[in-house]
């Protein structure tokens, strides 16, 4: 069979496409499937792919070094601890992440202070929880009207999620 786009060579590569009614398949060439971007030419297997991803990620945690203590970010991995305060400050870009994933936020909230009332710690909790499912419903007028009570307790309001 020829390929369905040169009409020359040998269709090597069924590309199928389900739409909601109907699916379109296409019967390609080597050549014309890279062009369409279906087929890329060199396929790592997937060790060789997290092979790659680590070892870029190693030399960049290597190089990224603290000024003050001259501890590096790969020590911290290691370690699980910082050399200084400030290894915080310079690891920073990389630690969002890390901290998104383990506390589900972007910023360690801590400990609450025993001078400050449970009432409004769990007001403001209640609060952040109704700001983000009424930003996952697309309630925006809502979502400003609770974005303004949280205000009200001085706390910072992260409005990207």
């Amino acid at each position: 069979m020829l390929c369905d786009d040169c009409k020359k060579n040998h269709a090597s590569r069924v590309y199928r496409e389900t739409h909601q009614d109907r699916t379109i398949e296409l019967h390609l060439c080597d050549e014309c499937a890279e062009k369409r971007g279906i087929v890329i030419k060199k396929v790592l297997s997937p060790a060789e792919l997290l092979k790659s991803i680590l070892k870029s990620d190693a030399v960049d945690d290597a190089t990224l070094i603290c000024p003050q203590c001259l501890f590096s970010f790969a020590e911290f991995k290691r370690l699980g601890r910082f050399g200084c305060a400030e290894c915080a400050r310079t690891f920073r870009p990389r630690l969002i992440p890390i901290i998104s994933k383990i506390h589900g936020a972007k910023q360690h909230i801590g400990k609450v202070p025993k001078r400050q009332k449970m009432g409004v710690v769990s007001e403001v909790f209640r609060l952040r929880v109704a700001l983000k499912e009424a930003l996952q419903k697309e309630e925006y007028e809502r979502a400003a009207e609770i974005r303004d009570s949280l205000k009200k307790y001085d706390e910072p309001v992260d409005e990207s999620t």
